[in-house]
């Protein structure tokens, strides 16, 4: 698709539409235009979509949406255009990029997302809300997913859209120093935490590290996957590293993350064994915890605990003002903190039988569904099943990790 450009507004705004093609070559204004919004995510920065789209994106159309003022770029969001059918009825899709779904992972591989407009130009937002308006008379329904409650964004689009409830993210104000934290929790917080330290050293001598610049990447990232594949994920099938597809993503996206200095990859090694890692993103002044697991047969001295206790530390120490622990609200992350936010599915539509019906059964039922805690469980048993049965000879699991 060939970009186009639309006249310009009253205000002086223009919209245009680029290819992917397009895309690739605009990565320095793209990551400025991301970073000068009121809530950066990684999710939005050039690294994340194109090494997403490379991996994931066949059979779909790449659609970004700009709005500039003159040649400077306010406001964008890049779209995934797909076909899909329901009850027979074929449907043109859109989701923000990598948002939809991959192999193993319905929801994604992306914990939020949302439009991306610069903190001064309220304006822009409500033009890219008319060009997805617009787009609309091509496209049934866009699916925009993983968008903060308390964005702007949902308010824009709240005569619009359908919202949806999606996900919950716990989240660490960071404030004040590490000891000032942890002297803010509670007696019994602190004593866990020396515990888990004394069993681990009472088990060999210990390691913490920060991934730096001349360290080998493949070789920490195959240890994570070696990690991963020897966690109590594997056992439930819900390794990221197990599918082949989504591993070569996670290589080549910290490959990139990395040379834009936005990886924050730690690991604890146990008598020179990695048997915990956790692989962030250092973005936009904050740090978002991503992915982590540790070797289960360790889980009594909880070496993933430790390990959260350095990547805070040294996230007070470089500065950064939140460590976000993204989707999910499990208990081990409730440990940290009591604040979380909340995000939402907000669902647009155009006038048409194939995108009510969609809507009806592909979403409202579903989140319909969603809402028992049993029906949940069952999805996840089963979904982790079928991905260890069709990845059962992988050599990843368990295997790798540098001693």
């Amino acid at each position: 698709m060939s970009s186009s450009i639309d006249p310009p507004s009253p205000g002086g705004l223009t919209a245009r539409t680029l290819s992917f093609g397009e895309f690739r070559r605009l990565e320095r204004p793209w990551d400025e235009l991301v970073l000068s919004s009121v809530y950066p995510l990684p999710f939005l920065c050039h690294s994340w979509l194109r090494v997403w789209w490379e991996h994931f994106g066949a059979g779909q159309e790449f659609v970004a949406l700009v709005v500039e003022d003159g040649e400077t770029m306010l406001a964008c969001v890049p779209l995934a255009l797909r076909r899909v059918r329901q009850l027979g009825l074929p449907v043109t899709l859109g989701e923000i990029v990598g948002t939809g779904p991959v192999p193993t992972r319905g929801m994604g591989l992306t914990d939020k997302a949302d439009l991306v407009v610069r903190a001064d130009a309220p304006n822009a937002r409500i033009r890219l809300c008319e060009e997805l308006g617009r787009l609309l008379e091509r496209v049934d329904v866009l699916d925009l997913k993983g968008v903060e409650v308390s964005s702007p964004t949902a308010a824009a689009l709240a005569g619009a859209a359908r919202t949806l409830d999606l996900s919950v993210s716990p989240y660490l104000a960071l404030t004040s120093t590490w000891d000032e934290y942890l002297a803010s929790r509670s007696g019994n917080f602190r004593k866990h935490l020396r515990k888990y330290w004394r069993e681990l050293e009472q088990l060999g001598p210990v390691e913490v590290a920060r991934l730096e610049p001349n360290d080998d990447l493949a070789v920490w990232m195959s240890d994570a996957a070696a990690v991963n594949g020897a966690s109590w994920k594997a056992t439930r099938g819900t390794n990221l590293f197990r599918h082949p597809q989504i591993r070569a993503f996670l290589f080549d996206l910290a490959e990139a993350m990395s040379q834009n200095g936005w990886l924050d990859l730690q690991r604890l090694r146990l008598a020179g064994e990695t048997v915990a890692y956790e692989l962030c993103f250092d973005f936009g002044g904050r740090v978002f915890s991503y992915n982590g697991s540790y070797r289960k047969e360790l889980a009594r001295a909880s070496p993933g605990t430790a390990l959260t206790v350095a990547v805070i530390r040294s996230a007070c120490e470089r500065g950064r003002t939140e460590y976000d622990m993204l989707r999910g609200e499990e208990a081990y992350k409730r440990r940290w903190s009591d604040e979380c936010r909340a995000e939402s599915q907000l669902v647009l539509r155009a006038n048409r039988f194939r995108a009510r019906n969609y809507i009806f059964w592909a979403l409202d039922v579903k989140a319909r569904l969603k809402r028992s805690p049993w029906l949940r469980e069952l999805d996840d048993r089963v979904s982790g099943m079928l991905t260890r049965f069709r990845h059962r000879d992988s050599p990843i699991d368990g295997e790798g990790a540098s001693r």
